[in-house]
């Protein structure tokens, strides 16, 4: 997980695709029968959508949206305040992170979308 923080706002943000479980890429690339070279890293960038703020009860959705024409890897979301109660964090389009949350403290409270996107 890659930590972020904007402006008050902080939280966590995956940092990419994770490999399925029982697959290592450390163990493919300890085999001496491997001649293939590693690939190399997809470098990713972070957009992060409009922040909002929402009242005592209310729900709300943001979206961060990849420029151009990078592709979203994954996302996540970054929130201010307690008690926020998060419904969704997910992929809404090829290129856009949609997060849904309830504030269901006594404050108000900010939320931001994070999408992290690929050239």
């Amino acid at each position: 997980m890659l930590a972020v923080s904007l402006a008050g706002l902080s939280g966590t943000a995956a940092a990419g695709p994770v490999p399925a479980a029982g697959h290592s890429a450390l163990a493919e690339a300890d085999d001496p029968a491997d001649t293939t070279a590693p690939a190399e890293p997809v470098p990713t960038f972070e957009t992060v959508g409009d922040p909002v703020t929402l009242v005592p009860g209310e729900e709300g959705t943001v979206f961060a949206t990849c420029p151009g024409r990078s592709v979203l890897v994954s996302g996540g979301y970054l929130m201010s305040g307690s008690m926020q109660v998060l419904l969704t964090s997910r992929a809404a389009t090829p290129n856009t992170w949609t997060v849904t949350v309830l504030n269901d403290s006594r404050t108000n409270a900010t939320v931001a979308a994070v999408a992290q996107c690929a050239p």
